[in-house]
């Protein structure tokens, strides 16, 4: 069969499908929402939308060559169908970080309308991935009931992250509304300096005792896994002091009767919650960390900063650093020209508006390297 086949024969199967009800675990009001988005006269939107999706994946080669991909047409014609419990299905076969980039290429109305239909998690997951502009886009479209729901579904170190760039108002709402333990975590979380380690945390580890056992960590593991952000390295913890840790590589290796306190690590680096985010991040990168524990000012261990948030600070600082020097390479150029051809400067002034007044002003104030 080729790939032309292929695809007729995906497309005959989804047609073929019933028209379906939304499905029951989304919340009445939200489900009022997506009734009003799926009426006729936004389906015949959607069949437009759909039709030039079509048109610009006809020119795709990596579309041609896997014609079960999952591409905004098939969504949008998913949606226009009503094939919801299809949508849920196809959508929870992709990689969270393909299907975030996916939404992305959604309109906005389209988008909100697909991840209000997405599987809890699905959507918890393909969120984290998405851009800022279009994660803003969502949250000033949610109501207070989805708001809640994805903080609770969210780690609380990226919910925190959410809900510092909110207004007061939103956050007081969205607090309170909270389960009593998400609140008082994301409290702790929320009242940290912006650029501190304490701020880039999460309280979400896996815990253990030095008087277990390697079977018993295990069991330890598995109760606490899934709303860990990592069960690669465990924490060794008594009175909320750090013991030591154990990688999942050293409990895989040892008998099921072996001690935690034989195989644990005691020479455990840390990083305080005050330490810049910057200065945790370069230490990660020395040490070759996937995880990071965090100390509070009195010793007591309150959290690890993992891998993933480590690499967006040096990406951000990376992107700082370039184009704050291209923006000073330029100013300094501007700076010069001016002082030797001061006539040009009401012409270039009407080709670059913005990176004459930056050179001006160092023309007028001297930096530290005595460059005026």
């Amino acid at each position: 069969m080729d790939m032309e086949e292929k695809k007729l024969t995906a497309d005959a199967a989804e047609q073929a499908l019933p028209v379906q009800e939304l499905p029951a675990d989304i919340p009445a009001e939200v489900r009022q929402k997506l009734a009003e988005d799926l009426n006729e006269e936004a389906t015949e939107d959607l069949k437009q939308d759909m039709r030039e999706a079509e048109k610009e994946e006809a020119n795709d080669e990596e579309v041609k060559a896997n014609p079960e991909m999952l591409t905004k047409s098939r969504l949008l014609k998913l949606l226009i169908k009503k094939q919801y419990v299809k949508l849920r299905e196809v959508t929870e076969e992709e990689q969270p970080a393909d299907l975030a980039e996916l939404l992305e290429e959604l309109d906005e109305n389209n988008r909100l309308v697909v991840f209000r239909l997405l599987k809890k998690e699905v959507a918890t997951e393909a969120f984290a991935y998405m851009s800022d502009e279009a994660r803003d886009d969502l949250v000033n479209a949610f109501s207070d009931v989805e708001l809640v729901g994805a903080i609770e579904e969210m780690s609380l170190d990226d919910a925190a992250d959410l809900l510092e760039d909110m207004p007061a108002g939103v956050v007081k709402r969205v607090l309170e509304k909270s389960s009593k333990q998400t609140r008082e975590s994301l409290n702790k979380l929320l009242n940290y300096p912006e650029s501190s380690a304490g701020s880039l945390m999460t309280p979400e580890y896996v815990r253990l005792r030095e008087d277990m056992t390697v079977a018993q960590a295990f069991e330890a593991i598995r109760k606490q896994g899934e709303n860990a952000e990592t069960v690669y390295t465990c924490y060794v913890v008594e009175r909320n002091r750090l013991k030591g840790v154990v990688s999942a590589r050293s409990l895989l290796l040892s008998e099921p009767h072996t001690p935690i306190n034989e195989i644990m690590d005691d020479n455990v680096v840390t990083v305080k919650v005050t330490d810049d985010q910057e200065y945790v991040a370069r230490e990660m990168q020395r040490y070759d960390f996937t995880a990071m524990p965090v100390l509070d000012n009195e010793g007591m261990f309150v959290g690890i900063i993992t891998i993933d948030d480590a690499i967006d600070v040096l990406t951000d600082e990376s992107i700082c650093q370039l184009i704050s020097g291209l923006l000073l390479s330029v100013n300094l150029a501007f700076s010069r020209f001016f002082l030797h051809f001061p006539g040009t400067v009401p012409i270039i002034f009407s080709i670059h508006p913005v990176a004459v007044p930056s050179g001006l002003c160092l023309i007028w104030v001297p930096d530290n390297r005595g460059v005026y």
